[in-house]
């Protein structure tokens, strides 16, 4: 009987040593990832945000719009308000003039776009926004009467020849949402563009 209580001790005692030893070895890996993941998930406010964007917009030499769209394992971005664009893709991308984060740990944010309407065309006419985004455009109407349609949104509005009106909607379904002009021709008319909407 002595003879099983000490094997039982043992047993026991290398078990309770197995235990601690995980758990150290938890403890270890833990601290090592956790500076990883602070910077992974640290918010840049003020000066250190502004630093950033402008060095990433100052590498960024060539835009194209396969850096805004998903391709195969390329992770897809928004363009932000400093972003660098020539005149031709200008008329393109929509570049916002204004995006503010919604909440301090929000990935949501405000974002404000010129989109006008001149030659039965809207200019630009791609828009690349997060998922959750506040989407605020200012639809100017240029040379005739112009309406603004997105399609999945239900927003709707019109412009007559040179007036400026807001559309405001917040992007809560991803994907690609077209926006087109009904009285120019509607869907099927060259008075089009696309909403992305990115997770």
């Amino acid at each position: 009987m002595e003879f099983i209580d000490r094997l039982y001790n043992k047993k026991t005692l290398i078990i309770l040593g197995i235990i601690i030893l995980i758990l150290v070895i938890l403890v270890l890996i833990n601290q090592k990832a956790k500076p990883a993941l602070t910077k992974i998930g640290q918010v840049l406010t003020g000066t250190e945000a502004t630093e950033q964007a402008t060095t990433t917009a100052s590498t960024t030499e060539v835009v194209s719009i396969s850096d805004f769209v998903e391709v195969s394992d390329k992770k897809a971005r928004v363009p932000e308000p400093n972003e660098k664009l020539s005149e031709e893709q200008k008329k393109e991308i929509a570049v916002p003039t204004v995006a503010i984060p919604a909440a301090q740990d929000s990935t949501a944010s405000f974002r404000s776009f010129n989109i006008s309407a001149e030659n039965d065309k809207f200019i630009p006419e791609r828009i690349f926004v997060n998922l959750g985004d506040t989407v605020n455009i200012k639809f100017t109407a240029v040379d005739k009467d112009y309406d603004m349609i997105f399609e999945g949104y239900n927003t709707r509005q019109k412009a007559v020849k040179g007036e400026t009106k807001v559309l405001e909607f917040q992007a809560n379904m991803r994907g690609d949402f077209t926006f087109y002009c009904q009285q120019c021709g509607g869907i099927n008319s060259s008075t089009k563009g696309i909403l992305t909407v990115l997770k």
